[in-house]
């Protein structure tokens, strides 16, 4: 047991260092300017060491941003759990979204900026779908959120799922719009916009003071 817990330490180990090189190369050059020698070299390992973990670039791109998707989620999961009023998680996870692009730019400004290409790589992988299965877990949770608020106020605002996804592209719109004008400054200013558009719009009155 000893043996199998100290292999599986050293393979996280290998990944991680690979990982770590990997975001640090993509965030620089770009994902097309970047080649598996390069990571290789930047990790300190055979390029055949690169090859036993993931079968080329595209799935380790994809693998990346599948554990960055994971640390976000479970990140938004661990800080709303704090917070009662369901308003108000709704107000910090629009935060949380905006201040980790915020922190991880040059990483998912590839993702903007490159991703008809990635795109069409990531249709016929595997990693592809347990990225969708992250995604729709997270889009439930933001629909249970929003049914709470819904019963907490009295009111009937839309289908949640219907909503939850519309308040995910109002985010994802604001990163994109942020990253294509090259806008300069903190992207997480823009939270409190995305919010008061989202649920002011729906109900046409301030929700803050109406219960």
């Amino acid at each position: 047991m000893g043996s199998f817990d100290r292999k599986e330490r050293d393979k996280q180990l290998r990944r991680s260092d690979i990982f770590n090189a990997a975001e640090k190369l993509f965030a620089a050059k770009g994902f097309n300017n970047t080649s598996i020698d390069e990571i290789a070299k930047e990790a300190q390992y055979a390029v055949g060491t690169i090859y036993l973990y993931f079968k080329g670039k595209e799935e380790l791109y994809f693998e990346l941003l599948h554990e960055k998707m994971k640390h976000v989620v479970d990140k938004i999961r661990k800080e709303l759990a704090e917070i009662d009023d369901p308003l108000e998680k709704i107000r910090k996870l629009i935060r949380i979204q905006l201040r980790y692009f915020d922190n991880n730019e040059s990483f998912f400004k590839i993702f903007v900026t490159e991703r008809f290409d990635l795109k069409v790589v990531a249709a016929r992988d595997t990693i592809h779908k347990e990225m969708k299965d992250v995604f729709r877990s997270h889009i439930e949770f933001v629909a249970q959120i929003i049914r709470e608020i819904m019963l907490k106020r009295g009111v009937k605002m839309g289908d949640p799922v219907r909503l939850s996804f519309i308040l995910n592209g109002m985010v994802r719109s604001t990163v994109y719009h942020w990253v294509m004008e090259k806008k300069h400054g903190s992207i997480e200013g823009g939270a409190d916009m995305i919010f008061n558009l989202f649920f002011y719009g729906l109900m046409n009155k301030n929700i803050d003071k109406n219960g």
